[in-house]
């Protein structure tokens, strides 16, 4: 017969274990210490962020987590860094370009990310264990519904250069972002694209947006029946397709701020996003492609945009120029 302090660690132990089991939820009751409001910056799209949001508090009472992405286009490099110093966890594609921030130690290394990225793609993790990949996407074709049939609905980019399309079309401009790097990058050394395809969107009057978040509200409100340039969690309003060109693979970076005020709370959320049951939660919900082991080989088929390697640093702003002149002419320009 165990003793009165045997009893206690035996409990303790199976406590413990059923807390850890997979799936688990960690709580953190209300007005507890460790009770936390998070601060989220991303860049995802915002239903797509807050619906993120809404099912980890619900997984984890106590956790209530503020999504934010407050800095104007166009703002300077540093200002952005700044917005992400003041945030509890940041999730943005190009983070991992930011070495000046990276080699300051603005963000926390991710060790206790250990227990989940056997079930991961190998690169997920970056060697100096600062950021992981924690969301992917590759960019369609979206319409608005009320436009624009299933049936009609364009299944290729070349499609959109078509005169039947003239003045229906939104694009994201070569803001120099990113994420619009790398769509460009991928358009111009398409064999079936390339600057003709530009010239071709320019003459259809594209409507160019600054912003992922314009292209959602161009086509979400039917301004332009169709659009690329951004992803969308799929609604009554507005459909998508996978354009039969393909598109490039686009990653989001996340990290923890070193001066997180609630840490602890921090890591929980990073480790829920990187938990395989979430990997398959967020494909099923239409926010993320999964980043689990056994995809890894379809995910690189074709460039892979996000990982720093893949854009190169060289030539950056001459490449931006060349898209815009190219795409300039008469098309209307609209932030």
């Amino acid at each position: 017969m165990p003793t009165g302090g045997a009893r206690r660690l035996l409990l303790a132990l199976l406590l413990a274990a059923a807390c850890f089991r997979a799936g688990a939820e960690t709580r953190f009751p209300a007005g507890k210490a460790e009770a936390a409001r998070l601060t989220w910056y991303t860049g995802l799209s915002v239903p797509i962020a807050r619906a993120l949001a809404a099912e980890f508090g619900r997984r984890h009472p106590g956790i209530v987590i503020s999504v934010t992405r407050p800095y104007p286009l166009f703002e300077p490099g540093p200002a952005q860094g700044a917005h992400w110093e003041k945030a509890d966890v940041v999730t943005d594609a190009g983070l991992e370009a930011r070495l000046e921030l990276r080699r300051s130690g603005a963000f926390a290394r991710l060790d206790f990310l250990s227990r989940s990225l056997p079930a991961l793609c190998p690169w997920v993790s970056d060697s100096g264990g600062d950021f992981v990949y924690t969301h992917a996407t590759r960019i369609p074709i979206l319409f608005h519904r009320a436009s624009v049939s299933d049936h009609d609905a364009p299944d290729s980019l070349a499609v959109l250069a078509h005169p039947r399309w003239n003045g229906k079309v939104a694009l994201l401009a070569p803001s120099g972002s990113w994420d619009a790097e790398c769509l460009y990058r991928f358009v111009v050394t398409h064999p079936a694209l390339g600057f003709p395809w530009l010239e071709r969107m320019r003459d259809n009057d594209a409507m160019l947006l600054l912003s992922p978040l314009g292209i959602r509200e161009a086509v979400g409100s039917g301004v332009r029946p169709a659009a690329w340039g951004a992803d969308y969690r799929v609604t009554e309003f507005v459909g998508e397709r996978s354009a039969r060109e393909g598109a490039p693979l686009m990653l989001y970076a996340t990290a923890i701020n070193r001066r997180a005020p609630h840490p602890a709370a921090a890591r929980a959320f990073v480790s829920w996003l990187l938990d395989p049951a979430t990997q398959k939660y967020m494909a099923a919900e239409n926010m993320s492609i999964p980043l689990l082991k056994g995809a890894c080989a379809q995910l690189e088929q074709g460039p892979v945009c996000g990982r720093s390697v893949t854009l190169p640093s060289s030539g950056r702003e001459e490449f931006t120029r060349k898209v815009w002149k190219t795409l300039l002419g008469d098309a209307h320009i609209s932030r």
